[in-house]
């Protein structure tokens, strides 16, 4: 365990840094089950890290675990050395690296606020597709866009905005009137797909449209056994809002459902670090990994996995 986070550059030992703190999970209460969870913190000082000398605030928590945020995207949050301040989990990667989003003094996710009109942009988005979006000012001064807004209509200086995510002190919105969608992570909509083309960031794509006009990108390749095809309509699911200003869709699975229960057989299994990773074939003959802390299971077992989430075409499983 280490008592703060490294930061390595080109010589990894000249510097011990705090960033972050990189935690043994299972002795931490910061684990990827509490991610969305809120917790206190004193924001105990200002330092300086290499290699850019940039400033970050060092905060600690009830623990004495010290942490950084960086100081600059969070100017305008006013905060003031040795008080209090709440911050969200907002995700632990795959090195155990835990990060932290303060909460903003003002605005909360999931709410509406009003805002000031700036102005509209064209633009070409994360996924290639020319996108209309407002450009709109928060009570700090602070600009930010609405994205999905090709049904929004302007009236006067004002518009109101739903708060997706708030991330690294940016407000991600969308639109917030009647003549406009109320995306929900989570649930279910309705898309029309309009071409296949290719972009940078997925390969092959198939263009969609939802009701509302606005254009999404599903990457071809995950769900060519979907039987989707161009002009045809399909149900999907909003899985989470890109920081890039993009939604990640999946089109409901033709077999599998989130919450049902399904038969597997393990068909390959691998002890790696103290744990057993098991391996079985969903319904299209592709590969799904199941990691388990005991190996009382056998090559050609069969096994009921719950499906928790679908992304990218696989079903993520639970053994039960």
């Amino acid at each position: 365990m280490h008592d703060g986070l490294r930061w390595y550059g080109s010589n990894s030992s000249t510097y011990s840094i705090y960033i972050f703190r990189i935690v043994d999970t299972k002795d931490s209460k910061y684990t990827k089950e509490e991610i969305g969870v809120i917790y206190p913190f004193i924001l105990k000082k200002t330092i300086i890290l290499p290699p850019n000398e940039q400033e970050y605030f060092l905060i600690e928590d009830s623990d004495m675990n010290k942490f950084t945020i960086p100081a600059s995207i969070y100017k305008h949050y006013n905060f003031i050395i040795g008080k209090q301040l709440h911050c969200k989990l907002d995700r632990i990667n795959c090195n155990g690296e835990i990060f932290f989003e303060p909460l903003n003094p003002y605005y909360i996710e999931k709410k509406v606020y009003p805002f000031t009109f700036v102005k509209k942009l064209s633009i070409k988005n994360a996924i290639d597709i020319i996108e209309d979006v407002v450009v709109v000012s928060d009570i700090f001064q602070k600009e930010h866009w609405v994205r999905l807004s090709s049904s929004i209509k302007i009236k006067g200086d004002k518009i109101n905005a739903f708060i997706w995510k708030i991330k690294k002190g940016r407000l991600f919105l969308i639109p917030e009137n009647q003549d406009a969608p109320v995306y929900l992570q989570n649930s279910n909509y309705e898309f029309k797909i309009i071409e296949e083309y290719y972009t940078e960031r997925f390969g092959k794509c198939y263009k969609i449209v939802d009701s509302y006009g606005n254009e999404h990108a599903i990457p071809k390749d995950y769900y060519v056994n979907f039987n989707l095809r161009v002009g045809e309509y399909f149900n999907g699911t909003i899985v989470r809002f890109s920081s890039k200003g993009f939604f990640y869709i999946e089109p409901n699975h033709p077999i599998y459902k989130v919450g049902n229960s399904y038969k597997f057989e393990i068909f390959n299994r691998i002890k790696e670090n103290k744990r057993m990773n098991y391996f079985l074939l969903d319904c299209f003959g592709d590969i799904i990994k199941i990691q388990e802390q005991n190996d009382r299971l056998k090559i050609g077992d069969t096994i009921v996995g719950k499906v928790l989430t679908l992304r990218k075409g696989k079903p993520s499983l639970e053994i039960i």
